[in-house]
């Protein structure tokens, strides 16, 4: 499967910016479109996280909340709440919940990403 390298967005002044996927620290469901986390500013798209899930490398992003994605590689630490659910800590300092529900998936691909 071959999936976007970049995305198009919505950016002021009417124009259409090209970001690079690897770029992008995360996505958040804001209905009825989703902000675009990137380290220069946030971006708006008009499409669900559902939807845009199924074009995303599944290497690299990971759903880990029901109203989040995020860019595995862009993740620094992960700290349990005792609960079942962790904070991740990206690498802007950002902190983001993981849902005990997305645990599995998040461990499985977070795991291939770090390094011995």
């Amino acid at each position: 499967t071959c999936f976007p390298r970049s995305l198009l967005v919505p950016d002021t002044n009417n124009t259409i910016t090209r970001i690079q996927t690897t770029d992008i620290l995360y996505f958040t469901a804001n209905s009825p479109y989703i902000n675009v986390y990137h380290p220069v500013k946030k971006y708006l798209l008009t499409e669900t996280l559902r939807s845009l899930e199924t074009r995303l490398s599944t290497n690299q992003f990971v759903r880990i909340h029901k109203s989040c994605i995020v860019n595995v590689e862009k993740v620094v630490s992960c700290r349990s709440r005792l609960n079942g659910d962790y904070d991740l800590e990206l690498c802007d300092g950002t902190l983001l919940r993981l849902s005990r529900n997305y645990t599995a998936g998040f461990r499985a691909r977070f795991h291939r990403h770090t390094p011995d």
